[in-house]
């Protein structure tokens, strides 16, 4: 701790009595009495008793320094920078948590070296806890895989946020209820522009609490209430390796399987050539009742073995199962996507059966079939070509959202679709039209 030293105090101290006009001492003479010797050793017991008590006992005592006295040094302070509104998180979303900063995609690997095994993948824009930050390699977790990045590629906090914008991922504001109004201006009385539904997503252009301010298109901004939307970026997380080597598989068995399709039609077209006039010999009808008779004997031994069975056997809950995906048509996968209907929503998820998001969804068909597709809606629907509204056909994917695409759904046939809709309805089936689409895409020519 700093003092001041004991004369400058008794300066201080008697030009403070002085002013004050604290009763001073005068001689015969008229002269004021000085005692320097006085008021120093008052100054020991002001410091030794701190204060007030020390001053009554130093009235009529009052110091005249014949000089001036020398100027004090004073400490030199630490600079304070006051915080600023930067310094403070400004996005609770990324506090604690990491993007993938790259162009398609950040490999998870078991060590921090180069060579360690990959257990994963953060997509541009994947999201991940940071567990341990380190100049080289980050320790991190995300959905399924928990391993080491390079750090170079990640950004941190609030500069994830940043980066995010300048790449064209601004925030937006997710729906999550059907039939929420937009209004004109901030007012439940403001006149309804459009009504929005549950797992769109819509560029944020104001937040408020009480409302936040979003754009519908280009063309069209409007409000809608706090309390029914989440703001947030929209990010992904991370696909563990098995996923990708499954649809890497997939991709592998399609490529073969239409090589084989290929031969077999090759050889169909020469057999068919050299029996261009042979015909099918009509069954007798001798034949035919032997057959009817062989399909009946047979039906009855298949009913009567399935009620033997049915009888021994406890009643068990039948375990739902899949087919395989098949074929390389719109209809073969949108035929897919619909088995999986009744299986929950999870947000950044990418499971059919363990729960995906609308965008997850897409992705982990599409994967069935050995197409790779991007991981965000937004990137979903400008994959592909383009198609109109009037010539839908099953398989192709429609984006909903106005100027930002925050949802996808696959087109099913019917009028209808199939699609990841949200925590409360989980995969769903739904009119194409429940809402305006906003664009299609196709992937697969039929």
């Amino acid at each position: 701790m700093w003092f001041k030293p004991k004369a400058v105090i008794a300066v201080g101290l008697a030009a403070s009595l002085a002013f004050s006009g604290m009763g001073e001492t005068v001689r015969a003479d008229g002269s004021v009495d000085v005692s320097t010797v006085s008021i120093i050793s008052k100054v020991d017991e002001y410091i030794e008793k701190g204060g007030e008590e020390a001053i009554a006992s130093l009235t009529g005592i009052i110091e005249v320094a014949e000089e001036p006295a020398l100027p004090v040094e004073e400490p030199v302070e630490e600079a304070v920078t006051e915080a600023t509104e930067t310094d403070a998180v400004k996005y609770a979303q990324f506090d604690g948590k990491a993007i993938a900063a790259v162009e398609t995609e950040l490999n998870i690997r078991t060590d921090q070296e180069q060579e360690a095994e990959i257990i994963g993948v953060l997509y541009r824009c994947g999201l991940c806890d940071v567990i341990e930050k380190g100049d080289e390699w980050t320790l991190v977790e995300s959905g399924d895989c928990k391993g080491y990045v390079r750090t170079k590629y990640l950004r941190f906090g609030d500069d994830a946020a940043a980066w995010s914008i300048e790449n064209g991922y601004s925030e937006v504001a997710t729906i999550e209820t059907d039939g929420l109004n937009v209004r004109e201006q901030p007012d439940e009385e403001s006149e309804s522009l459009t009504v929005v539904y549950n797992g769109e997503s819509y560029p944020v252009l104001e937040k408020g609490d009480k409302w936040t301010k979003v754009k519908l298109d280009d063309a069209q901004e409007g409000y809608v209430s706090t309390e029914y939307v989440t703001v947030g970026f929209k990010t992904s997380a991370a696909v563990p390796m098995e996923e990708i080597l499954a649809a890497r598989k997939a991709e592998e068995e399609k490529k073969a399987a239409e090589e084989a399709e290929k031969e077999k039609t090759e050889e169909k077209k020469t057999a068919d050539a050299g029996k261009a006039d042979a015909k099918d010999a009509a069954p007798t009808e001798k034949q035919e009742q032997k057959t009817e008779e062989a399909t009946e004997a047979a039906t009855e031994a298949a009913t009567e073995a399935a009620t033997e069975a049915a009888t021994e056997a406890p009643a068990e809950e039948p375990q739902k199962t899949y087919a395989q995906p098949a074929g390389s048509a719109g209809q073969d996968i949108a035929d897919y996507a619909a088995q999986f209907v009744g299986n929950p929503y999870r947000y950044g998820g990418t499971s059919l059966t363990d729960g995906a998001d609308c965008s997850g969804f897409v992705m982990s068909v599409y994967a069935a079939f050995g197409y790779s597709l991007p991981r965000v809606a937004c990137d979903q629907v400008n994959t592909g070509v383009e198609v109109d509204m009037s010539d839908l056909q099953p398989g192709d994917i429609i984006g909903y959202g106005g100027s930002y695409i925050g949802h996808v759904g696959i087109y099913i046939g019917g009028g209808q679709i199939v699609h990841a809709a949200s925590s409360t309805q989980g995969i769903i089936t739904q009119n194409y039209d429940y809402h305006t689409p906003t664009k299609a895409v196709r992937i697969v020519n039929n």
